[in-house]
């Protein structure tokens, strides 16, 4: 949450260079993330946040002080679940294609989508274990970045 603040204050000082008027609306919206990473599970409030800046991307002028409703629900409010065995409920499903959810080593819940990570591959995710893309190879989706990769 510090990182995404430090980041959200950069992002407002660009933006209030355009919109000077908007700066209480990004206070809130600031307030309103940093409520949801305290009150959800996991990393909800940060899929929160990247759904309502795509939806702000679309109507760039609506109000930045107002709760997405739907997103909170979806993303905040909604427990999320994990994905175990119908056998042994104590460990969670290890880290590997095709998992809706993983646990990373600070017990966070993180979604995954089954495609390669961008930034692993180029050598540039600072995300880790807390990513939401596949830390594999392009090529031949090796537990490698593709400049390690030996089919290149």
């Amino acid at each position: 949450m510090h990182v995404w603040t430090s980041a959200f204050i950069i992002f407002m000082d660009i933006m209030l260079e355009k919109w000077p008027n908007k700066g209480q609306e990004f206070l809130k919206y600031m307030y309103t993330v940093r409520l949801a990473s305290s009150r959800g599970d996991g990393s909800g409030w940060a899929i929160y946040d990247e759904q309502y800046r795509l939806r702000k991307a679309r109507c760039p002028h609506s109000s930045w002080a107002e709760i997405d409703m739907e997103l909170w629900v979806l993303y905040v409010s909604t427990p999320r679940r994990s994905v175990h065995s119908d056998r042994d409920t104590n460990h969670s499903v290890g880290d590997k294609k095709g998992s809706q959810y993983v646990h990373n080593n600070e017990s966070e819940q993180v979604q995954r989508f089954s495609e390669p990570c961008k930034g692993y591959n180029l050598g540039r995710c600072s995300y880790g274990a807390a990513c939401k893309f596949e830390h594999e190879c392009f090529r031949c989706s090796g537990n490698h970045p593709i400049g390690a990769c030996k089919y290149r």
